[in-house]
């Protein structure tokens, strides 16, 4: 006799698969409400509780104050809310787990007042500051840039190991927490040469670059300062000095063209005067989205001429790396210089494409117009909204919705209105065809 079974008798009938897959089916599995996940007598223990509340306010913890206390006194909420704050730093992108732990575990506190330095003009940085809470402005030949919270002070100095160029104060109360020069060394230092590495490997396929030799784009990496911004922060406005290179690094910007109308009614007051109403209306148009791994601001920076143009962040945490003006003029030449003017459209921000803009605009406002006149419709000024009774239903939904429609698209792109009236001598006609003669 075999020892073995036979195998007709270990196959799996297709009745008894039937069977177990109708006995899963019927099975119904258990499920607790979220409220009684925990079991009731350790929902009734005050410690617990208290536990309980900590994590639900763990966002509202103060960064600085857990900082202040030692490593080992810090209790497991602390820990995990200095392990949520630094999701939202760029600098901890790529960190191992236990390495971004023992950064944190080694992590103080700091506080400055507006107007203090940070890090004195010509001295070489000995700690790497995390902003938590104010403003911080760098100031360098005029220049300034102005950086907010989750964003870093020092890093580039400690990088090169390089005296400080610029001015470092605080704007607003500052509130800070700091890693000193020698556990960046050891924690850090090797993550942000592989963020270089990266950065320049980018660099290298960008058609503008792609000549470069490879040093001077190892000198554009080492160059670059990092700056993260929330949604909707502009990175610069219109008549700035074009002070920087924009490359986009995570995120997106959009770029607004800002157009500028005036319109003038001139009527009589009394026999020698007139009033003149000045109505300026600014407008802002979005002529271009950038996203990663895009470079913006080249055209007014390459021509010498102020910003023509708005670049505000759409996405959170955007991050954003500068090149000076300063930095780049040292690096490249003449032609290379103008190599960047390839990066976009080259008429992207030219006044061509601004009176083309205003010309759009003022069509629209005018085909609203006769349409308007065109419907014969009229408004009572004060009160509600009320209608020509000689109007149809049909033909006054109609003139609301249009109406809506203009009103709502009007108000996106419409930023700015201001009036201004001005008093001039009246000439008359006996002084006008005086002064012919």
């Amino acid at each position: 006799m075999s020892k073995y079974r036979p195998f007709s008798e270990l196959a799996t009938t297709r009745s008894t698969l039937t069977t177990r897959r109708q006995r899963v089916q019927s099975s119904e599995v258990s499920k607790a409400p979220i409220g009684e996940i925990f079991p009731q007598w350790l929902k009734e223990r005050k410690d617990f509780q208290d536990t309980l509340k900590e994590y639900d306010c763990i966002e509202n913890l103060n960064i600085c104050e857990i900082c202040l206390k030692q490593a080992s006194l810090r209790s497991a909420v602390e820990i995990k809310a200095l392990e949520l704050w630094s999701r939202k730093c760029y600098f901890f992108k790529g960190i191992g787990k236990n390495t971004k732990a023992s950064i944190c575990d080694r992590l103080k506190s700091r506080y400055f007042s507006q107007g203090e330095v940070l890090i004195p003009k010509g001295s070489f940085a000995e700690c790497l500051y995390f902003i938590v809470k104010g403003r911080v402005v760098y100031e360098k030949n005029g220049v300034k840039m102005e950086i907010g919270v989750n964003n870093l002070v020092g890093e580039r100095a400690l990088m090169r190991s390089m005296e400080v160029a610029s001015t470092i104060y605080a704007k607003t109360q500052v509130e800070c927490v700091y890693l000193t020069k020698y556990d960046f060394d050891i924690l850090a230092f090797k993550n942000r040469l592989k963020e270089q590495y990266n950065f320049k490997e980018k660099l290298k396929q960008m058609p503008c670059f792609s000549n470069l030799r490879i040093s001077k784009i190892e000198q554009l990496c080492s160059s670059v300062s990092i700056v993260q911004y929330a949604a909707g922060e502009i990175i610069y406005d219109v008549k700035q000095p074009s002070s920087f290179l924009y490359f986009i690094n995570k995120g997106s910007v959009m770029v607004d063209l800002l157009i500028t109308m005036q319109k003038k009614n001139n009527w009589p007051v009394g026999k020698t005067t007139w009033e003149t109403l000045l109505t300026e209306e600014k407008y802002t148009r979005t002529i271009k989205d950038f996203k990663s791994g895009d470079m913006f601001g080249e055209r007014e920076l390459v021509l010498d001429i102020p910003r023509e143009t708005k670049a505000v962040t759409k996405t959170d945490r955007t991050v954003v790396y500068f090149f000076s003006k300063e930095d780049l003029n040292e690096i490249l030449n003449t032609r290379e210089k103008e190599e960047l003017l390839n990066l976009n459209d080259k008429l992207l921000a030219s006044p061509e494409v601004a009176k083309k803009l205003k010309s759009q605009i003022a069509e629209f406002k005018l085909k609203f117009s006769a349409l308007m006149e065109a419907s014969e419709i009229k408004r009572v000024k004060k009160g509600r909204a009320l209608w020509d009774e000689s109007i149809s239903m049909k033909k006054d939904k109609y003139a609301k919705e249009l109406i809506f429609r203009h009103k709502e698209r009007m108000s996106m792109i419409l930023k700015d209105r201001k009036f201004s009236i001005t008093t001039s001598p009246r000439r008359m006609v006996s002084t006008f065809y005086g002064s012919k003669t």
